[in-house]
């Protein structure tokens, strides 16, 4: 049986106003580039990227290849290219593996 809706202002859903397309269609814009995977498949190699997306509905994450995302998007790519990664020293009487040798 139906009951009758008490009115509630926490139900009011807050929304915002988003900019459309002639098309009547919206555009995310990725903010920066979090992890990368490499995924091995029978005779390739597949490089993607988790992409952090802003758009109406708040931060999305998803994964791209990293092949088309290099294309549109190079800025994302400048600053990780410019990082080079030094050696790690490992303290004497420790393991690469985090366990102490005796």
């Amino acid at each position: 049986m139906l009951r009758k809706y008490v009115h509630d202002p926490s139900h009011v859903i807050q929304h915002q106003t988003v900019q459309l397309d002639e098309n009547l269609s919206y555009t995310e814009q990725p903010i920066i580039i979090v992890d990368r995977r490499v995924k091995r498949l029978r005779s390739k190699d597949v490089a993607s990227v988790k992409v952090v997306w802003s758009g109406p509905c708040g931060k999305e994450m998803t994964w791209e290849p990293e092949s088309i995302m290099r294309e549109k998007y190079p800025h994302l790519f400048e600053a990780q290219d410019s990082v080079e990664v030094a050696p790690v020293a490992v303290p004497e009487g420790v393991a690469r593996n985090g366990v102490a040798s005796s």
